[in-house]
């Protein structure tokens, strides 16, 4: 045996077992599980983000399932000693569409649905079949020129009036800050600006862990 080996075996030992114990002793999320430490690589890397926490508060990482092993990962406000987070509900009508809450709240900010092949056309087809066809035909989704928005946030606007509210409950709004965000093969709708929501959207992220990762 090379006089090295002994050595080599033995450091090779010592570092998988510090591994293993720090992973046996890492704080966990609530519910996907994994390491907070494993998790905050996993969230999205905005080219630039306006959202921070509260006052007297700070960022952390927390998750959301949205099923079969996949998560949602973003950047939350920790006030105290609670993290806060998305909460997925079931199905409301139409079918597909799950409502998006803040956990612990009856706080609605949102909606969730399947991106489908074309997400622009899903979100049209939500829009559509919730107003009557001569209002929904002078509907857009285009880019959301808002300032404070996360890079590629859309909004449902009427054709040819920036920021004009007249295209449902899930178009831009009377403020004209509620957007559309794709993340991964999921379109979310939300209600209000960045700056009322307690996480930040631009750092959502959504991973299949299924044997992905060994937290």
């Amino acid at each position: 045996m090379k006089p090295w080996l002994p050595g080599f075996f033995a450091v090779l030992l010592a570092g998988t077992a510090q591994a293993a114990d720090t992973a046996a002793t890492c704080a966990r999320l609530a519910g996907s599980g994994i390491c907070a430490d494993a998790a905050a690589s996993l969230i999205a890397a905005p080219v630039h983000t306006d959202w921070t926490p509260p006052a007297d508060c700070n960022a952390s990482v927390n998750d959301a399932r949205l099923g079969a092993g996949e998560w949602l990962f973003y950047r939350a406000a920790r006030c105290g000693d609670s993290t806060a987070r998305i909460e997925i509900v079931p199905d409301i009508a139409p079918a597909a569409v799950r409502e998006l809450r803040v956990a612990g709240s009856d706080r609605r900010i949102g909606a969730i649905i399947p991106a489908s092949t074309d997400p622009k056309a899903a979100i049209m087809a939500l829009v559509q079949s919730e107003l009557p066809a001569k209002q929904a035909k002078n509907c857009v989704v285009v880019d959301a020129d808002v300032a404070g928005l996360p890079d590629g946030a859309w909004s449902v606007e009427s054709r040819g009036k920036r920021g004009a509210a007249g295209c449902g409950r899930y178009g831009a709004g009377a403020d004209g800050d509620a957007f559309w965000l794709q993340v991964g093969r999921h379109v979310l709708f939300f209600e209000a600006g960045v700056a009322d929501l307690p996480f930040d959207p631009a750092t959502l992220n959504a991973v299949k862990l299924g044997g992905l990762i060994s937290p």
